[in-house]
């Protein structure tokens, strides 16, 4: 049958159609559209689609040079150049197609269309959800090209399928929620390469598929990741990466950078800068991956990069702002060479273990940790948990901050070169830590770990200058033992001053076991001509000592004017300065040549009663050569006469040098150092009673929080307004002695607005430590300054202050043979200390009763210069003099308050109960030097407890109509042998 057909331009579909001029419309009008997609055409008009199809590709041949369309019917795709038209759907194959222009909005592989070779966009495709998409698993495009823009309402590239290379270069491929997905599981990319940017609202990038190689040399970023989804983030991967490589700009705003939890990645390496500002996300979180290389900054408000899967080898040569290694992680090995952590980072390197910070680092099987370069945090720098570690610190390793394992057996190696300084402690109980042979490093800080053993060098001290040189006087502790090998050295520096331990010259104090062997290398600090005889340098106390070092070194430039020599007893290792020209080892051989005398008399009397039988001559000859020269002559001229026997008696003088190298003067006082020295431990058992004061002083400016029934309930109220007045008293014990602490305060408030107050307050207190030889008192007065702020029902209080010390010592002395000689020693010295504290405390209110949680932060610091003793010196010299004593000491309290507000007609009674712990840190120990003449001690002190129970009790009156506030309270600490009870009366007066 003829029919007429007419070519039309389709405007809903953007493509060239026939139409039949038979099917028209009662009206005239064209009738259905046939062809490919033809819709209501007539039957017998469908029988010609094949024709029409035909004719079709005859009419493209015409039209193609001169209409640039892409035309979509009966099967039939003419690829080209199209500008004009806005969405393209392609439904079979063609090779190629370039876009140009901004009239595109999408282009769409549906099943059957695939681009073999380039689709490559040159302008502008925007306007539907999804800028360029495939929707079959079949589809495929060989490489997507960009340097124009690809923008969708919800992804700008959506693939279903496959594409081979997805190239941006210098465009822009954006998103309302994705900038590019790989979407499906079976979805595969090749190559993606963004040299761009990539953005997307919630996600730049969202892989659930393959994506071969990842590279970024250009931008991937987010405008606003969704909060509905519960971990958004720049590059989402939830299928598997073969590589992820960013030399370009990776961030993510306020949340996760990249996030590869659930899927998988083969290689990730990072020189470029990934980041993100949210600090309720890490900037980093993997999932399964071989290896991780770091060169350029992974760095952001929280964690830079957590693991969560099994990771082989994590290498870092930049910087990373902490990792972590999740409570479901494992890392085999992580190597740094560059930064872990900063100083504004909670923890370098750690496990997560129950925290909103992320903090915690090594788990799993035993994880390698391998540093040469800087590991910090504020929390830790490194903390390993649940499972053991092994912790290599090679040379040029530096660790800032807290070093904490736990209750893990982990292991530390530390090579090479390195320097720990003050603020890096290692608290590791039941981890060792060996110094390699070729381990050279120098600490002055604390150690718990269970054993320590030195096969390199140890050096106690701190250097002289930032570059290095020598080592000036510090202190070092480890709270275990501590094993020197043959080949160790340990070096401690000394000054002329002998006086404090850890600053006139170093030491080191074991609380287990110190067992001796190898070098110990001494440090002069100062002109050799400063140093004088009888200095005593306690270098090493522990809780017992074994062995002794085989080789003492570094004195030469001290032999023209002193001679050192090494003591050692149960507990302590002592260099002391002797006469020069001293012989070190003459103190040992000396006592030996004595006994060799007194065998010479015992046989003589033997041959007195035998002088005939053979034996008597026979014991004879061996003590006879030493007399032999002397005698030999007198038995010569009487060899017959009985008077033989007579010269027996002329060795006899002989003998009687013997008792004269004894001390004749001393005998008479058998009172030896050591019970001296302890009769003065009440000086160095005083630093508890001393701190103390100082807290009582910082808690009783911080506590002004009584209560009163007012109109709605209990409220704070204004109790440091005005003039107000406190005493307080207290008694009890610690290191073995009794301690008493009174004292008063006196201050001024004023209202500075309706929550805000302000006042200064001056503060006078004695202690006192007694013990059954000495007391010991410490005054003090000082000056403080508070303000305490009132919101609602939150009250904020702090405190800043000082003062001076005065301190004052009498100690008796009995003589051991004879109590009727009495002495006693006096001695007086001064210092000062400074404290601090922030207390906070929030009222709940339950009727007229009212509970009150509060927690508070107190630090004291004291320092009471030494001080020598005089009056004990009738016989000899017993006076002791005491090394100076500096103690640092912050206090982190917390507990529950709770009372009730019972109006009694014109007052209010406020009775109150309240419990609580305070846990301590800082100096919680002293060693004090002691000396008497040359010979030297280190008597302990327990400053304060680890930790402590907190109870109380109290009162509070107030009248309605007056301006007296009246609290009476009790408050007790308890901790093993130590307790404290403390009573304070509180008046203030508003004017």
């Amino acid at each position: 049958m003829n029919a007429t057909y007419r070519l039309i331009f389709n405007r809903a579909l953007g493509c060239l159609q026939v139409a039949s001029e038979l099917a028209k419309t009662g009206g005239g009008a064209a009738g259905g559209v046939v062809g490919a997609g033809v819709r209501g055409a007539p039957a017998v008009d469908k029988n010609q689609v094949p024709a029409l199809g035909l004719l079709l590709r005859q009419i493209l041949a015409v039209l193609q040079p001169a209409v640039p369309l892409l035309m979509v019917g009966a099967g039939v795709l003419a690829p080209g150049l199209t500008d004009a038209a806005t969405a393209k759907y392609i439904s079979s194959s063609i090779s190629n197609l370039t876009i140009t222009g901004s009239g595109t909005s999408q282009v769409r592989l549906i099943p059957g269309g695939t681009i073999s070779g380039t689709l490559a966009n040159q302008g502008t495709i925007s306007g539907a959800s999804a800028a360029v998409s495939q929707v079959s698993a079949t589809g495929g495009i060989g490489t997507l090209s960009n340097t124009g823009t690809i923008s969708g309402t919800k992804q700008g590239v959506l693939n279903g399928g496959s594409i081979g290379f997805l190239q941006n270069s210098g465009g822009l491929i954006q998103g309302g929620i994705v900038g590019v997905s790989n979407n499906s599981s079976t979805s595969q990319i090749g190559t993606l390469l963004n040299q761009g940017t990539i953005s997307g609202k919630s996600f730049g990038v969202s892989n659930y598929g393959t994506i071969s190689n990842l590279t970024n040399d250009g931008i991937i970023s987010a405008s606003n990741p969704s909060n509905s989804y519960s971990k958004a983030a720049l590059l989402s991967n939830g299928g598997t990466i073969g590589l992820l490589s960013n030399s370009g700009t990776i961030n993510g705003g306020s949340a996760l950078a990249i996030l590869t939890s659930s899927g998988l990645i083969g290689t990730f390496n990072n020189d470029g800068v990934i980041t993100n500002t949210g600090s309720s996300a890490a900037v980093v979180e993997v999932g399964n991956t071989g290896t991780i290389s770091n060169g350029g900054t992974i760095v952001g408000a929280r964690t830079g990069l957590a693991i969560n899967g099994q990771v082989s080898t994590v290498t870092n040569t930049g910087t990373i702002s902490g990792v972590q290694v999740m409570f479901g992680g494992f890392a085999s090995a992580i190597n740094n060479s560059g930064l872990l952590g900063g100083p504004n980072s909670h923890t370098g390197i750690a496990l997560i273990t129950k925290s909103s910070l992320f903090n915690g680092s090594l788990a799993g099987v035993q994880s390698t940790l391998t540093n040469s370069g800087i590991i910090q945090g504020e929390n830790y720098a490194i903390s390993i948990s649940s499972k053991p570690a092994t912790v290599i610190l090679d040379s040029g390793s530096e660790v800032i901050g807290t070093v904490n394992a736990g209750t893990t057996a982990s292991t530390f190696l530390l090579s090479g070169a390195q320097s720990w300084g003050s603020g890096s402690p290692i608290i590791a109980p039941q981890s060792t830590l060996t110094i390699t042979p070729s381990g050279d490093v120098t600490t002055a800080d604390m150690w718990s770990v269970a054993t320590v053993n030195n096969q390199g060098t140890l050096a106690v001290g701190v250097f002289a200058t930032p570059t290095g040189g020598g080592i000036s006087p510090a202190s070092q502790t480890i709270a275990g033992n501590y094993a020197q090998s043959a080949g160790g050295v340990l070096q401690m520096a000394i000054t002329p001053a002998d006086s404090t331990a850890g600053t006139d010259y170093s030491q080191l104090v074991v609380t287990g076991t110190a067992n001796l062997a190898g070098t110990l290398d001494v440090v002069p600090n100062g002109a050799a001509s400063a140093y004088t005889v009888g200095a005593n340098y306690d270098l090493i106390h522990a809780g017992s000592i074994v062995g002794s070092f085989g080789t003492v070194s570094g004195m030469q430039a001290l032999a023209n004017y002193v001679s050192p020599q090494m003591s050692y007893s149960a507990t302590d290792a002592t260099l002391k300065m002797a006469v020069a020209g001293t012989p070190t080892p003459a103190p040992a051989p000396a006592p030996a040549p004595a006994p060799a005398p007194a065998p010479a008399p015992a046989p003589a009397p033997a041959p007195a009663p035998a002088p005939a039988p053979a034996p008597a001559p026979a014991p004879a000859p061996a003590p006879a050569p030493a007399p032999a020269p002397a005698p030999a002559p007198a038995p010569a001229p009487a060899p017959a006469p009985a008077p033989a026997p007579a010269p027996a008696p002329a060795p006899a003088p002989a003998p009687a040098p013997a008792p004269a190298p004894a001390p004749a003067p001393a005998p008479g006082v058998t009172l030896s150092n050591a019970p001296a020295f302890h009769s003065g431990r009440a000086v160095a058992a005083s630093t508890y009673a001393v701190n103390v004061g100082g807290d009582a002083i910082v808690s009783s400016l911080l506590d002004g929080a009584g209560q009163v029934q007012g109109s709605d309930g209990p409220r704070f109220t204004d109790s440091r307004i005005g003039s107000w007045v406190k005493g307080f008293g207290a008694f009890g014990r610690a290191n073995g002695a009794s301690v008493e602490n009174y004292g008063g305060i006196a201050g001024y408030g004023l209202a500075i607005n309706h929550h805000l107050v302000l006042g200064a307050a001056f503060a006078g207190s004695g202690t006192g430590t007694n013990t059954d030889a000495q007391q010991v008192s410490t005054n003090s007065f000082g000056g403080f300054a508070y303000a305490i702020d009132t919101l609602g029902q939150l009250r904020l209080s702090t405190t800043l202050g000082a003062g001076y010390l005065h301190q004052s010592s009498s100690r008796n002395i009995f003589n051991a043979q004879n109590q009727s000689i009495y002495e006693t020693a006096v001695g007086a010295t001064n210092g000062w200390y400074f404290g601090a504290g922030l207390q906070a405390q929030y009222l709940i209110p339950l009727g007229q009763n009212f509970l009150m949680p509060y927690g508070r932060i107190d630090y004291v610091h004291t320092y009471v210069n030494g001080f020598q003793e005089n009056g004990a010196n009738k016989l000899v010299n017993l006076n002791i003099g005491y090394g100076s004593l500096n103690t640092n000491v912050a206090a982190f309290s917390g507990g529950l308050r709770a009372g009730t507000d019972l109006s009694l007609g014109s007052m209010t009674l406020i009775p109150w109960v309240s419990v609580g712990g305070t846990g301590y840190a800082g100096t919680l120990k002293v060693a004090q030097v002691e000396t008497v003449g040359l010979t030297s001690t280190t008597e302990t002190g327990l400053v304060t407890p680890n930790g402590a129970l907190d109870t109380g009790a109290g009162v509070t009156l107030r009248g309605h109509h007056t301006p007296w506030t009246v609290k009476l309270a009790y408050n007790g600490q308890f901790a093993g042998d130590v307790h404290l009870n403390t009573f304070d009366l509180l008046a203030n007066y508003r004017w």
